[in-house]
């Protein structure tokens, strides 16, 4: 029993002394603010998927116009391709050309990412 006392004590002395106690309630603290993030330019947002694509899937290629890749802005090499239509060059990313796989090879790009990339190309080219 004097163990018993004696262990009630200790915790209550404890409790006194590190401010612990029942009838205290602790308030929750206040929750961070929210801050949203800037929206991009809308010039940015538009041009950035081409660039994006064209930097991850064409460039290795078409930058230094490796195995018959015609080099983006070398506006002779593209002269012909571009008079057939942007249409065709884009169907023509999409399934492959010559060596050229479908997609520059990223079948997880969506036609219109590859669409982008091929406007873009097209428009540093004329």
């Amino acid at each position: 029993m004097k163990v018993r006392i004696g262990v009630v004590a200790l915790l209550a002395g404890l409790m006194m002394v590190t401010g612990c106690s029942k009838k205290e309630e602790v308030a929750a603290p206040a929750p961070a603010p929210v801050v949203e993030p800037a929206a991009a330019p809308v010039a940015e947002v538009a041009a950035a998927p081409g660039e994006e694509v064209y930097q991850k899937a064409c460039a290795a290629c078409h930058a230094e116009g490796v195995a018959g890749a015609p080099k983006t802005g070398d506006i002779e090499g593209w002269k012909a391709r571009i008079e057939k239509g942007p249409e065709a060059l884009v169907q023509a990313a999409i399934a492959g050309v010559g060596t050229m796989p479908a997609k520059g090879g990223m079948a997880e790009l969506t036609d219109e990412e590859v669409a982008a990339a091929v406007n873009l190309m097209i428009e540093q080219s004329k």
